[in-house]
Formats: structure tokens, C-alpha cells, sequence
């Protein structure tokens, strides 16, 4: 269950499925809107090339259109793309298939390394918050990382203004500026701002994917990864955490 700013839970019930249910409604759309992250220099990505090694497996968290298990697939021998949501699958089967990816429809809670193995790589780009407390998925995750392989991770901090009457709006227009930036493609801009300023969008934003606290993200971070590195960016136009951390000798074997 996701935790509000102030540590309180959530009323929600299943609030991984129900956020998973509003992106396979907008999924063409949230496609569309997130196409400036296309672009190598985008800060994202260079965070990730400079991390980024190559390997045997990777797994790629809450892939959407696997965006990022493209990437993934030119480092790694086998790439696995997982969401929840089956339009995202769709289109990511559709657009961005290769050889050597297999993207599968599935809650990555279910994800264990008895049943589905070990890998090199562990990514996860803003997916965190869709789960709950940080430290119910981080210490999951650590579970399928190989030994001396590494997780990496950017997700969103929770932002003081958030949750008053206009910052769905003020964050839809830097949005749209961002796309703008990065492809001077009106479709682009029009996709942002319907995206973000979707009614929907608004609810799970409001009361069911809010993002940790930045002392809430420290602490839960820091006790499910011992050793963690964490950067504090502004990586996608709001402040977020990035999180390196490489697995030692004992990560697979530890709870």
C-alpha cells in the first residue's frame, strides 16, 4: 500500500492494478508524451550510460513500451520486460521488439528468483511510487539481482506543492515545455498536456502513486540496499532520486 507525504496509508486496495488500469487506457498517449526520451542526450539517458555495463540477463521493472529494454538489449544477451499493464506490453511487442527481449505481463512482486532467476541488471524508472513504500519493492528486487550485478533506479520525489489547487497544471505546462524541448513536435506538446492533466491521472497522482518524502525514500532505501548510492537530480524537470547499488558476494542468498 503506497504511503501519503505524511506516512499515513492509502485507502486503495490494489493501488499497483489500479494505476496499471489508467495506463493501459492512455497507453498510445503516454507513448506519444514520453517520446522525447528517445533522444541520447536526454539526462536520463546519459545517467544511465554512464552506469550502464553489459551482460547476460537484465530486467527491465514496469517497462511500459520498453523503451528502455531497447537500450537494455544492445548491452545485454537477454533482456525481460515486465508491466502490468497490457496495452503497454502491446505496443512495446508492436514497436520495439527485438531477438533478444521477451516482454511478459506480469506484477513484478511475483517476480522471484526461484521461479524466474537471476540478473546482471535490475532497472527501474519511475515505478517505485506505483508500488508502495520503497522499501517493499527495493528489498524484493535485491532478490533477483545476481551477484556482482547492480540495480539501477530514478523515481520521483515527493514535491511540497504537490497536492495544491494548481500544481497538476503547473507540472502539465513544465511537462509540455520539457517535450518541447526535446522535439519541437506540437503533437508532442498537445500529448503532455492531455496526459498529465488527465482527470484520472490527477486521482492516482493525488491519493495513489505519491511518491515517498525524501527522508522516507533515505531511510527505507538505505536499510533494503546496504551500501547504496544515491543522487539526488533533476533528471526529468522535478527532483528525483537516482540509485546505484551493486550486489555483493551474499546480496542473492539475503532476504
Amino acid at each position: 500500500m503506497p504511503m501519503t507525504a505524511d506516512g499515513s496509508g492509502s485507502t486503495t486496495t490494489d493501488p499497483p492494478r489500479d494505476t496499471a488500469t489508467f495506463f493501459n487506457d492512455f497507453a498510445e498517449l503516454y507513448d506519444r508524451f514520453t517520446r522525447g526520451l528517445d533522444a541520447p542526450e536526454h539526462p536520463i539517458n546519459r545517467w544511465l550510460a554512464q552506469r550502464l555495463e553489459s551482460g547476460r540477463r537484465a530486467l527491465d521493472v514496469g517497462c511500459g513500451a520498453g523503451r528502455y529494454s531497447v537500450m537494455l538489449a544492445d548491452r545485454f544477451d537477454e533482456v525481460v520486460g515486465v508491466d502490468l499493464a497490457p496495452a503497454m506490453i502491446e505496443i512495446a511487442e508492436r514497436d520495439r521488439s527485438r531477438p533478444n527481449i521477451r516482454y511478459e505481463i506480469r506484477d513484478i512482486l511475483d517476480m522471484t528468483p526461484e521461479q524466474d532467476g537471476y540478473f546482471d541488471l535490475v532497472l527501474v524508472l519511475s515505478c517505485v511510487m506505483h508500488v508502495g513504500p520503497p522499501g517493499l519493492l527495493l528489498k524484493h528486487l535485491r532478490r533477483l539481482v545476481a551477484e556482482g550485478g547492480m540495480l539501477l533506479l530514478v523515481d520521483t520525489v515527493w514535491q511540497p506543492e504537490w497536492g495544491s489547487p494548481d500544481w497538476q497544471a503547473d507540472f502539465a505546462f513544465r511537462t509540455a515545455r520539457a517535450a518541447w524541448d526535446a522535439t519541437g513536435d506540437l503533437e508532442d506538446v498537445m500529448a503532455a498536456l492531455q496526459f498529465v492533466l488527465s482527470p484520472t491521472l490527477c486521482e492516482i497522482a493525488g491519493n495513489i502513486s505519491v511518491p515517498s518524502t525524501r527522508d522516507d525514500f533515505l531511510r527505507e532505501c538505505s536499510a533494503a540496499l546496504p551500501g547504496v548510492t544515491i543522487d539526488d537530480s533533476d533528471l526529468l524537470g522535478v527532483e528525483v532520486f537516482a540509485v546505484c547499488w551493486h550486489a555483493g558476494k551474499a546480496a542473492t542468498s539475503e532476504v
